[in-house]
């Protein structure tokens, strides 16, 4: 879910039906208006044929109340990518763009999307089926219509399945995220990159040592610093949880 500064909020709800043997995800959107009143459910799409949950939506609410989800789907010809709608008060998600061409598939993570309070910046994320993490950015106006390039953030060598983003006023990001982990396992180490307003993404940090095991990184950003926060197993097979404050170019 997402709540604008303007007042205005939207949640994007996943839900399964069954017809005999057959499963089906339905993706709805709902969006409060600023003075608290819900809409009836805006239906965005259809996966038949499923075993689990795989659209895995993200929503961002700006302060001119115009709603942006992303979500996993699966084209005509099999492949899976990442959709982008984008709508204004009171009119339908009308504008719907393939963000992410040809994603592979990963069974627990999907897109993420970041965004500054007025809109003007935003970011999607994902992780490929062969372990790289990518980014997009969105910037109105700008030279690629909106979408700039598909930019790899971390290597297919990291195999990542987790991470986490966060974005600051200005509209600079951070991410970070763990080696492996699948289903509950440990990954190994934290990592973190950092890009900035111009939508240069910077060096790769090493946050934690790279044999530290580590679940569900999480990412903030604001004040020019960033900050990740993480489970970390220790010895005696005890989790705690760790933070580390970091400065990245």
């Amino acid at each position: 879910m997402a709540l604008g500064s303007g007042g205005e909020a939207a949640v994007v709800v996943s839900t399964i039906r069954a017809k005999g043997d057959l499963l089906t995800e339905v993706l709805t959107l709902f969006r409060r208006t600023p003075d608290g009143v819900w809409g009836a459910g805006e239906e965005i799409t259809r996966l038949p044929d499923i075993t689990f949950l795989i659209g895995l939506p993200d929503v961002a609410v700006d302060r001119y109340d115009r709603t942006t989800v992303v979500w996993r789907d699966q084209a005509d010809d099999g492949r899976w990518q990442v959709l982008a709608g984008r709508a204004r008060p009171d009119q339908p998600l009308h504008v719907v763009k393939v963000v992410a061409p040809d994603t592979g598939f990963t069974y627990e993570s999907g897109p993420q999307l970041v965004a500054n309070p007025d809109g003007g910046v935003m970011l999607v994320t994902w992780t490929r089926g062969n372990g790289a993490l990518q980014a997009r950015r969105w910037l109105p106006g700008g030279p690629h219509r909106n979408w700039g390039p598909i930019v790899s953030v971390a290597p297919q060598t990291d195999d990542v399945l987790f991470w986490s983003t966060a974005m600051e006023r200005n509209g600079r990001v951070v991410a970070v995220w763990t080696r492996g982990g699948w289903f509950g396992t440990d990954g190994l180490g934290v990592l973190a990159r950092r890009m900035n307003r111009y939508g240069d993404w910077g060096r790769l940090a090493e946050i934690t040592s790279p044999t530290t095991h580590v679940l569900m990184p999480l990412a903030g950003e604001g004040a020019d610093d960033s900050l990740a926060v993480w489970w970390q197993r220790r010895p005696g097979d005890r989790w705690v949880t760790r933070a580390s404050a970091f400065l990245v170019d």
